[in-house]
């Protein structure tokens, strides 16, 4: 498969990393701010935020926030709905970070390389209230910094 290089390509990968994965049943991408639940009624989700791009020799960066997300259900243990809720999705970060680290090939290409993973839990009220993980990521992919390839009569 070829490597990952612009974030168009990015955001596809992820689409069908989540397709492929059995437990995740809705995808979306964006910023954050406009995160829309109600345009993804189907839990859990995969949200895909970008954050910042830096370029380093060669290479660049691609820090992304990674939501996994689920809805507790209305129970009268709501604190254990939580607690369950927490544990699934964090398996489904985890599961991201595996095939990051062990079989980026498959989705993301040969050369690309995970930076710094971190994840953070949330309860969050949108227009309902959802329980999970942000998964703070960076995507380094291959970068040719090559003037020859830009569209200029320069």
């Amino acid at each position: 498969m070829p490597n990952v290089s612009t974030y168009n390509q990015l955001i596809e990968r992820f689409r069908s990393w989540a397709n492929a994965h059995e437990m995740i049943k809705a995808f979306g991408h964006g910023q954050v701010d406009n995160f829309d639940t109600d345009k993804l009624p189907t839990y859990p989700i995969m949200f895909v935020s970008p954050d910042v791009v830096t370029y380093e020799t060669n290479v660049k960066v691609f820090s992304i926030q990674v939501i996994f997300a689920d809805l507790p259900k209305e129970k009268d243990d709501r604190p254990d709905c939580v607690k369950e809720v927490l544990s699934d999705t964090q398996q489904l970060a985890e599961d991201l970070i595996a095939t990051l680290v062990s079989n980026a090939s498959t989705y993301f290409g040969d050369l690309v390389e995970l930076r710094n993973p971190t994840a953070t839990p949330f309860i969050a009220n949108y227009a309902n209230t959802l329980t999970g993980w942000v998964l703070s990521i960076g995507i380094a992919v291959p970068y040719q910094s090559d003037f020859c390839s830009i569209p200029s009569t320069i």
